[in-house]
Parts: structure tokens; C-alpha cells; sequence
């Protein structure tokens, strides 16, 4: 996981460039596998916080409460 967790960090910080993303949707799903990986790896807190983000971005998309939930 922390290998994931790594790949997802260098590819949100490209995020915002144009043309990096074929969709900018893909920006939120990246943040989640992100929140998930860290979850995974027991940094509770960091997870909450990129949940939080989502939770503003997206606060009834079911993937994201999903991830919330656990």
C-alpha cells in the first residue's frame, strides 16, 4: 500500500495540469484510492482529511460515503 499511496501523491500533485487528466473527475477518484490506501495503512488521520476534502467536493456521491463509513 504505501507504494500505492506514493503513485496517487505524485499523480494529485500533477492533477491541475492541463491535459494531465483525460477527465478531471479522475482528480476525485485518485483522492479516494488515496484516503483508502491510507486507511489501509492505519494513518487514520491523513485519511480523514482527504475524505474531508471529498466530502465538500462530492457529500452524496456513494463511493465516497462508502469509504467514510468504514
Amino acid at each position: 500500500y504505501p507504494e500505492d499511496a506514493r503513485i496517487a501523491e505524485l499523480l494529485l500533485a500533477r492533477a491541475d495540469e492541463p491535459g494531465f487528466l483525460p477527465d478531471p473527475a479522475y482528480r476525485d477518484t485518485l483522492q479516494l484510492n488515496l484516503a483508502a490506501n491510507q486507511r489501509r495503512q492505519h494513518d487514520f488521520a491523513t485519511a480523514e482529511e482527504s475524505l474531508l476534502k471529498l466530502v465538500e467536493a462530492k457529500p452524496t456521491a456513494p463511493d465516497v460515503q462508502s469509504e467514510l463509513a468504514r
